[in-house]
């Protein structure tokens, strides 16, 4: 079977895709050495990247359970990268905040995701990443739209 088959549905290709690059994002933290786990890291670039990061919120843009998301912030609480603060709007929420120690390893986990992603995405040319992004967003607004996240997914 090709690479390139033609008559793969659309869905397959992205889904496919997703997880390919998931492992592969793994693989590069893994190698990396920042002695984390590739889901601590993935929830601590999550953290980053919310504006309001809500335990919910980045168990929902994680597509992860919240009791899931527990345990992740519960070790990297452990281990001094997050502290978790009462939310001012919501006595029952919930918001996690990087600690100078937790911005220090997204400063660390940056660069391997971005040299992994310039490796990956080369065969598309200088902008290619670009052009991939300008088509992939509005695909990615409208999932967002069609199960009821608002602009606090970013």
């Amino acid at each position: 079977m090709s690479s390139t088959s033609s008559n793969e549905p659309l869905s397959f290709v992205l889904f496919d895709t997703a997880r390919l690059l998931r492992a592969a994002v793994e693989q590069a933290i893994d190698a990396a050495g920042l002695e984390i786990t590739p889901g601590e890291a993935r929830v601590l670039l999550n953290i980053d990247l919310l504006d309001i990061p809500r335990q919910t919120a980045i168990a929902d843009r994680m597509g992860i359970e919240p009791m899931t998301l527990s345990g992740y912030v519960d070790r990297l609480e452990a281990i001094g990268f997050v502290v978790r603060e009462p939310d001012p709007d919501d006595r029952r929420a919930k918001i996690v905040r990087l600690t100078p120690s937790g911005e220090t390893m997204v400063q660390a986990v940056r660069p391997v995701t971005r040299r992994l992603m310039e490796e990956i995405l080369a065969p598309l040319g200088s902008n290619g990443s670009d052009r991939l992004r300008d088509m992939i967003e509005p695909v990615r607004q409208s999932l967002r739209q069609r199960r009821g996240a608002g602009p606090a997914g970013r």
